[in-house]
């Protein structure tokens, strides 16, 4: 085969997806009334347009744990990339902060890596992103869940709910 037609026949082998370049994945976002709460917790949690937050009213006697889960199921096509995974969060609380823990899964359901990333300020009015990870290399598929705390909400100071908004997976 001449140079000129090597090249041509290459080119129309990746332009029919015979070898398909790995690329970063398509960024997929979902709603955080997708997380429902833990099967340990005791708390109450509501869902609106704006995800899902708690619905626990403050009790200085002690306020029920306020956990909820969100899954991470998540196959990409052949060829693309996981690379990056964040949670979009309001911690609109002046007394407790947001806290969520990734659990990355193998198949078989055990435990592969494990992060937590919280809020550090009280009472934020605008929103605040969660970033995990961006992977050199990347992987195919996600599975999992982010276990999050949410803080309870304290109706004298009319802060609002804390809540979580969204997470994405691209």
């Amino acid at each position: 085969m001449k140079p000129m037609n090597i090249a041509v026949w290459a080119l129309s082998v990746v332009g029919l997806g015979l070898i398909a370049p790995v690329s970063k994945a398509e960024n997929h976002t979902m709603s955080g009334a997708l997380c429902v709460p833990s099967t340990n917790t005791s708390g109450t949690f509501g869902y609106s347009q704006y995800g899902v937050h708690r619905a626990d009213v403050f009790d200085p006697r002690g306020a029920p744990d306020g956990v909820v889960t969100c899954p991470l199921v998540f196959n990409n096509a052949p060829g693309k990339v996981i690379s990056a995974l964040e949670m979009t969060v309001y911690d609109r609380s002046n007394t407790e902060n947001i806290s969520c823990t990734l659990v990355v899964t193998n198949l078989n359901g055990d435990a592969t890596f494990t992060s937590t990333r919280g809020t550090n300020t009280l009472a934020q009015s605008g929103p605040i992103t969660f970033n995990w990870f961006t992977v050199s290399g990347g992987s195919t598929g996600l599975y999992g869940v982010i276990n999050c705390h949410l803080p309870y909400l304290v109706p004298s100071l009319n802060m609002g709910y804390s809540h979580i908004a969204t997470y994405s997976i691209g």
